[in-house]
């Protein structure tokens, strides 16, 4: 096939795993696959047209309205509504399946005017708000922009892991920041933009591959390692007693439903008996890192969850067992905004 085939082919389907959760009441496959792109669409398509011209006359129609249409039950597209924390809107989450979240960038320090002249210049529709820009899912921005030293991909939620951070409550001077389960490095690049040159960064992961994409992003960016290397946090740290850290970043491995508009796919091979091994691999990690925190030091919990078992109950169980506590809490919610739900917790030793 040709590019366009495939590209038509992967519109379908994930198309069908954003819906798949309310299409039971449809028996066959193929119908349930047209359904599926009539509830995902909001502009009429040649394919529809093709196979139910009707649907594709009322394709403008609102979620609610199109699933009246078909006698669908709306509240089934999210399949795991009794594990949200009461925090979350069961509707906003399941329609928020239905679509594709945007592209956003944040605006590295010092690269703001080179950055929006470079956008208007190519003509790009964006909408901003300070340092954050939004842009159409797809767009090819690393022609334009040099990816991580001038821009990071990064998603609206992600920027504000830290909004609930008092930077004030950190001594002068040199601190000790440790980001336990880095992956890309993301986190690494807000916190030192947050922070400044000041810190003294520790990055660590299980997987030895990621780190060196890790360090060679963190060098593009300009950010100072002091330390990285592979560990397996369920076990140990694998640091000695004397390491201790001003700051620890834990954003923990998750099931990830926070991002399920982003990646239908892992909604659509979800088992909620796999929330007990996340939530336990969660425990674990934690009770490695939380003897490297100093006294007064701060632990920054982070998931990509909305369910209560990895966030809420997470943090009560940490300030119990290790008399951590809470400063704050919260859901950075994109169900509206066309981005990921992150939840965020800011505890303190």
């Amino acid at each position: 096939m040709g590019s366009r085939d495939r590209k038509a082919i992967s519109q379908l389907c994930y198309a069908y795993f954003r819906c798949f959760g309310c299409l039971d009441s449809i028996p066959d496959t193929k119908d349930k696959i047209i359904a599926s792109w009539f509830l995902t669409q909001d502009a009429p398509n040649a394919f529809l047209e093709k196979l139910n011209p009707q649907w594709n006359a009322q394709i403008t129609l609102s979620i609610s309205e199109k699933c009246d249409l078909l006698g669908l039950e709306h509240h089934h597209f999210f399949r795991f509504s009794s594990l949200l924390s009461p925090k979350i809107n069961s509707e906003n989450i399941s329609f928020s399946l239905l679509c594709q979240p945007d592209l956003f960038l944040r605006i590295r320090p010092g690269h703001h005017d080179h950055v929006t002249r470079t956008l208007n210049e190519a003509n790009l529709m964006y909408e901003m708000n300070g340092d954050i820009i939004r842009l159409k899912n797809g767009t090819k921005i690393e022609d334009l922009l040099s990816l991580d030293k001038e821009v990071v991909v990064q998603d609206l939620s992600t920027q504000k892991t830290f909004s609930q951070l008092d930077t004030d409550i950190f001594p002068s001077g040199e601190l000790a920041v440790w980001d336990c389960c880095a992956a890309s490095g993301g986190k690494s690049i807000l916190i030192s933009d947050i922070l400044g040159k000041r810190i003294k960064l520790t990055s660590t992961d299980i997987r030895n591959n990621i780190l060196v994409n890790m360090k060679e992003r963190l060098q593009k960016a300009r950010v100072g390692l002091h330390r990285s290397f592979s560990t397996d946090l369920t076990i140990n740290s694998g640091m000695t007693e004397a390491d201790q850290f001003d700051l620890i970043i834990a954003d923990v491995p998750c099931t990830g439903s926070g991002t399920w508009s982003r990646t239908p796919e892992q909604h659509f091979s979800f088992d909620d008996s796999m929330l007990s091994e996340f939530q336990e691999t969660q425990r674990k990690i934690i009770h490695s890192v939380v003897p490297h925190l100093k006294k007064g030091g701060i632990l920054v919990y982070s998931t990509c969850s909305v369910f209560h078992d990895e966030n809420e109950m997470q943090v009560s169980f940490f300030e119990s067992k290790y008399g951590l506590k809470k400063r704050n809490e919260s859901y950075s919610d994109g169900t509206s905004l066309k981005s990921d739900t992150l939840f965020s917790a800011i505890l303190i030793k």
